[in-house]
């Protein structure tokens, strides 16, 4: 173990008291440690060297300090030297003409507030202990300073992420429709909730000419923005018309589907990435509506209260090149409503498990059917699509972990009016 040096200080009014402590706590110093070495410096100076962060460095290599104060230094004086030696954490006994309440509040950290009686031997063990554990809370705030640097950079790092996911939702909010179409006889609704910052779902409502409407919704597997990309790249490869004879003419869904499954296939490579899908066509003027699926969850006929599921075959897209998709046409009834959804809704309405490493677990079920047929869709009290999903959003807002939402959660509502409603709504809306 090397020498300790402790600097010895003291006011002009107390340099006989400043010069016997010194030798006293000398002579007592602790016989398991070396006899310290004393530095003698005029109490001005400390004050001074206190004053700026070099001067500061230089007195904490100097080991513990022990500073003889007169009446002298009181009021402000004290306080501020005070101040300083807790701000660099230096090690200092202060002796002081007098030790009541108030100067005992001064003592924190490394600072010992005793009188000019204080036993020698006590001093002694005291700047011992003091010059032992500097050593350890010098190692201490260089730590803290290595992990302040570093909680800055991985700060900036943060905001940086947060600021490109910002604008990778933008970018994804671009390719979502800005309205929805006004088609004498039909109404449009879009439920659309990603989980994070973008969304692994995408859908689109296009009219195509003056009697169809193409809907489309699609479901990339994954989360994040890995699954966003996906859905950039569907949206994008999806081709809803086409240069015909006779100008623009509608690709059925079947052909749309696998165009777009063999566009996916061969932008994979060997990283494929999946995707669920369904796409349609309806005709405003008879209400046929013709989809095709891609192993989405089948859409919904609703009417009143009655669901009946439109089941489509179709695998995954970006699994396999050369797959066909079949077409499936229905009629839709007067205040019937055609329901595309993700398959968040399977998770948002499920029951909570019993918590799993502190975390309430969610697994799918078919509790959201229950949810959905209870809406008040047209025909059941004079509902409307549009109403409907706001009561949906409501009823997301009040399950457990809305604020968290496990999986995107996207629905997109068709449905047949007459054309007196239509006519009605149109004339409201302007």
């Amino acid at each position: 173990m090397g020498q300790q040096i402790i600097t010895l200080a003291g006011s002009s009014s107390c340099a006989e008291a400043t010069e016997r402590c010194g030798r006293a706590v000398v002579e007592r110093w602790p016989r398991y440690g070396r006899a310290p070495q004393v530095r003698d410096l005029p109490l001005e100076r400390v004050e001074a060297r206190l004053r700026t962060a070099e001067g500061a460095r230089e007195l904490a290599g100097g080991g513990p300090m022990l500073l003889v104060l007169g009446p002298e230094v009181a009021g402000a004086r004290l306080y501020q030297l005070v101040d300083r030696i807790q701000q660099e954490m230096l090690p200092a006994v202060l002796l002081l003409p007098e030790v009541d309440d108030t100067a005992r509040r001064l003592q924190a950290g490394g600072l010992i507030v005793e009188g000019h009686d204080a036993d020698p031997g006590v001093l002694g063990a005291v700047l011992f202990a003091l010059s032992e554990r500097q050593a350890t809370v010098r190692s201490l705030e260089r730590d803290l300073a290595i992990a302040a640097r570093y909680e800055g950079g991985v700060r900036g790092e943060i905001d940086r992420i947060h600021d490109e996911l910002n604008l990778a939702a933008a970018v994804q909010k671009e390719l979502l429709p800005r309205g929805l179409p006004a088609l004498n006889g039909l109404e449009f609704g879009v439920l659309f909730r990603p989980a994070s910052y973008v969304s692994g779902d995408i859908y689109d409502v296009m009219q195509l000419d003056e009697r169809h409407v193409g809907f489309f919704i699609a479901d990339a597997v994954g989360h994040g923005v890995p699954a966003a990309l996906m859905t950039m790249v569907i949206s994008r490869s999806l081709r809803m018309t086409r240069a015909g004879e006779k100008g623009r003419e509608i690709v059925l869904p079947g052909e749309a589907m696998t165009r777009l499954n063999d566009e996916l296939c061969r932008g994979t490579g060997e990283n494929p990435r999946f995707s669920t899908a369904v796409y349609g066509i309806i005709d405003s003027a008879t209400r046929r509506v013709t989809l095709a699926g891609a192993g989405h969850p089948p859409p919904l006929r609703i009417h009143g209260r009655r669901l009946t599921r439109v089941e489509t075959e179709g695998p995954l897209l970006g699994v396999f090149a050369g797959e066909r998709y079949n077409d499936t046409s229905f009629t839709m009834t007067e205040d019937e409503t055609l329901l595309l959804y993700s398959d968040g809704f399977e998770t948002a309405f499920a029951p909570s498990t019993p918590p799993e490493k502190g975390k309430h677990q969610r697994r799918s079920s078919d509790a959201y059917l229950g949810e959905l047929a209870s809406l008040r869709w047209p025909g059941a009290a004079g509902g409307s699509a549009s109403e409907a999903l706001l009561e949906l959003a409501v009823r997301l807002d009040e399950q457990a972990g809305s604020l968290h939402q496990i999986d995107d959660v996207t629905a997109v509502a068709i449905c047949g009016r007459g054309t007196a409603w239509a006519g009605r709504a149109g004339r409201a809306a302007a």
